[in-house]
C-alpha cells in the first residue's frame, strides 16, 4: 500500500462491497446493475478527481505487516470465525450465517410469511462465498473479512502520526474507554440524573460507552464500519476530501449498520454546509448531480429498511 490514496481506495471498496452483492442478490436485476453500474462509475469518478490525493503520505511497509498482525491476532483472541469461544451476542449473529447460506437471497421465511429484513452487510460477503465452498468454510472466511476490515482501521490509525505509529496503536488498544470521560463527570450532580455506569440513557436509548474491544467483540458488524468512518472524518479534518468520497463513505455503512450511518451523518452533513457555497458553482454542478444520483442508487437500501415494521417499534 504505497499511500494514504490507495488506503483511501481499500477502505471504500472493503465498505462497498456489501451493498454492491444486496443489489445483485437482493432485487430484481434488471434494477440492481444499472444501479450497481452507476456506483462503479461514481467511484471511478470519485478515485480520478484532483481532492481525492490531497495526501500522499507513504505507509511503511512495516506498519502494514504490525497492523495486520495486530488485527490477526486480536480477532483470534476474541473469537471471530469461532476458533475459540465467542461472546453471547454471536449465537443470534450465526443463526444470520445460516440463514443467508442455506436459503435462497432473498431470504424467505415461508411459514411466517416474511422476508428477512436486517443489516446483514457484514455477513453477506462471508455467507456468499460459504454458499459455493460450503457452510463448515464461513468461519474461515469471516475470521479473514473481520481481520482484514480491522487491519484498515489500524493501519488509518498507524497513519495519523509520522513518527510513533506504534506508540499510538498502543493507546488506542488500552485506553479507547469513554467510561473514562463519565468517571471524571459523574462526581457533579448536574450531570448524576444522565449518566449511568457504562451508558448513557437518552428516552428509551442506551448509549454504551465501552472500550473498543468490548464493542467489536460485541458488534463486529456495527465496529468495523464505525471506526474506518471516523478514520475517514479524521482525514477529512487533517486533509480535505472530495465530497464525493464523503457521501459515499456514508451511504456505503449503512447495509453494515444504520446505526453507524446515522452516528456518522451530522458530521458528512456539517462539511456539505460548510462547502454549500462551492457545490453550486458552474464547475461542481456535475458533481451535484452524480451525488444526487448516488443517493437514488442507494434507494433500494433505505426502501428495504423502512419496510419492516420494526421501524414502527418505540424504541426503534
Amino acid at each position: 500500500m504505497k499511500s494514504i490514496q490507495t488506503l483511501k481506495i481499500f477502505t471504500i471498496l472493503y465498505l462497498l462491497i456489501p451493498s454492491i452483492l444486496f443489489l445483485l442478490t437482493w432485487i430484481h436485476l434488471w434494477i440492481g446493475i444499472p444501479f450497481v453500474l452507476f456506483i462503479t462509475f461514481y467511484t471511478w469518478k470519485t478515485f480520478q478527481g484532483s481532492e481525492f490525493s490531497t495526501n500522499e503520505f507513504p505507509i511503511p511497509l512495516q506498519d502494514i505487516l504490525l497492523c495486520l498482525l495486530i488485527s490477526i491476532s486480536l480477532n483470534y483472541i476474541l473469537g471471530i470465525g469461532e476458533f475459540r469461544p465467542q461472546t453471547y451476542d454471536f449465537q443470534a449473529n450465526n443463526f444470520k450465517y445460516y440463514d443467508l447460506i442455506t436459503n435462497n437471497l432473498p431470504v424467505y421465511y415461508a411459514e411466517q410469511k416474511t422476508y428477512l429484513c436486517y443489516y446483514t452487510g457484514y455477513y453477506l460477503p462471508s455467507a456468499l462465498l460459504a454458499k459455493v465452498f460450503g457452510i463448515e468454510t464461513c468461519r474461515y472466511f469471516s475470521f479473514v473479512w473481520s481481520a482484514f476490515g480491522m487491519g484498515l482501521v489500524f493501519l488509518w490509525i498507524s497513519t495519523f502520526t509520522r513518527k510513533n505509529a506504534v506508540g499510538l496503536l498502543v493507546i488506542v488498544l488500552l485506553f479507547s474507554n469513554t467510561w473514562l470521560v463519565i468517571k471524571l463527570l459523574i462526581d457533579f450532580k448536574y450531570f448524576q440524573e444522565y449518566l449511568q455506569p457504562y451508558y448513557i440513557q437518552l428516552n428509551q436509548f442506551k448509549l454504551i460507552t465501552l472500550p473498543l474491544i468490548k464493542n467489536y467483540a460485541w458488534a463486529t458488524q456495527h465496529t468495523i464500519p464505525a471506526c474506518l468512518g471516523v478514520c475517514i472524518l479524521i482525514e477529512n479534518f487533517r486533509y480535505k476530501i472530495d465530497l464525493k468520497y464523503l457521501l459515499l463513505m456514508l451511504l456505503s455503512t449503512m447495509f453494515w449498520s444504520p446505526l453507524t450511518a446515522v452516528g456518522l451523518f451530522p458530521f458528512v452533513f456539517f462539511y456539505f454546509i460548510k462547502d454549500i457555497k462551492n457545490l453550486f458553482l458552474r464547475d461542481l454542478t456535475k458533481d451535484l448531480f452524480l451525488m444526487s444520483a448516488l443517493v437514488v442508487s442507494f434507494c433500494p437500501l433505505l426502501l428495504y429498511f423502512i419496510s419492516t415494521q420494526g421501524i414502527h417499534a418505540n424504541n426503534t
